[in-house]
């Protein structure tokens, strides 16, 4: 999961302004400024480099297909070495998730919601489980030089693109670790 979606709607504040039209009398209100290191402020900034940055890498992949197949073939190598680093993994994947797939819809059409729980907690386990593999299988020397010479590449067809894209990503960079530090990590 991306950090905008495990920080930014969870933790991202959400500000209702009362509506209300001021009488002559009324002082208007100054705007309310926030300051430019505040969490909001952090949080706003890091969504509008990552809408600049996630645009300009569908361009950069939309206009080559060799950079489109190469990412594809990172998927499948990560995770043909994840079931490599942990081997029982795929046959749980192929017969365990539709067993589960199956007690949910039984559960739901009765209304179970202790099976439900119970199933869930197990697709969590699972789910960490193969999270933990390609996790390993991300460190390993072949996956991971594979995957830089790919985010070289593709960093380069994207500044043909936006030629400051590759500021906006150091600076997506330092906000998520600056984010990470201060709202805590999963």
């Amino acid at each position: 999961m991306s950090f905008s979606s495990r920080f930014v709607f969870r933790f991202a504040p959400i500000f209702l302004l009362a509506a209300g039209v001021p009488s002559a009398a009324q002082e208007v209100p100054e705007p309310v400024r926030i300051p430019e290191d505040s969490v909001p402020a952090q949080l706003q900034r890091y969504q509008e480099l990552q809408t600049r940055v996630t645009a300009v890498q569908s361009q950069a992949l939309e206009a080559s297909p060799e950079l489109t197949e190469r990412r594809a073939a990172i998927a499948e190598l990560v995770e043909a070495r994840s079931y490599e680093v942990d081997p029982g993994l795929r046959q749980i994947i192929q017969t365990r998730m539709p067993e589960l797939q199956r007690r949910v819809e039984v559960a739901r059409a009765g209304g179970n919601t202790s099976v439900l729980r119970t199933v869930q907690a197990e697709f969590e386990a699972l789910r960490q489980r193969a999270r933990a593999a390609e996790g390993q299988a991300l460190e390993l020397p072949d996956v991971a030089s594979t995957i830089t010479g790919f985010e070289d590449d593709l960093l380069e067809a994207m500044t043909a693109y936006d030629p400051d894209v590759g500021s906006a990503l150091e600076e997506l960079r330092a906000l998520s670790a600056r984010l990470e530090l201060t709202l805590g990590g999963d």
